[in-house]
């Protein structure tokens, strides 16, 4: 569990640490103490409303999404499938987010169209992909009754796999 909270961008804080936080809150007359280790540039793909101008603010400047490149290498680099259960999955949680739906609603073989995508929430879909993967897909892709969630992640991959050539062994 520890390790796919780090991955998430939420690694433990430890005990004493965390004690000592509770503490000096305490003591501070404070009536509600949230205590938490970010690494924000994770923790967007997990809470994307952590982008909205409200709690923009709050997440720190220096929070970018540089550390997520690796991980867009890393599926990159892996076949198609191995990528896009992956792929499909967090698309499933940005679907999810731009539609204020369970993830669990969402089916990744059922036309997005099904689901009430229409331009708007498209529009917004692809922006979400963009931040969370660097990637402009063209808007033409999410058109049409035959696109899925499973289509949409094979086509993110490839578009990773260009941006990101695998390079040769040495």
């Amino acid at each position: 569990m520890e390790d796919t909270l780090t991955r998430l961008g939420l690694p433990l804080v430890p005990a004493d640490e965390a004690l000592d936080a509770l503490r000096h809150h305490l003591t501070d007359a404070t009536t509600t103490t949230g205590l938490g280790r970010y690494a924000f540039a994770g923790v967007r793909g997990l809470l994307p409303l952590l982008d909205s101008p409200r709690l923009r603010p709050l997440v720190p400047h220096d929070a970018s999404d540089d550390a997520s490149a690796p991980d867009h290498q890393r599926l990159a680099a892996m076949s198609p499938a191995d990528a896009e259960p992956l792929l499909t999955a967090a698309l499933t949680d940005l679907l999810a987010g731009v539609l204020h739906m369970d993830p669990a609603q969402i089916t990744p073989t059922t036309g997005l169209d099904t689901y009430g995508m229409d331009s708007l929430t498209g529009a917004e879909l692809l922006i979400r992909i963009r931040e969370h993967y660097g990637l402009s897909l063209p808007p033409g892709e999410l058109m049409g009754r035959t696109v899925t969630l499973t289509k949409l992640a094979r086509l993110t991959h490839q578009h990773l796999t260009r941006r990101h050539p695998s390079r040769p062994a040495r």
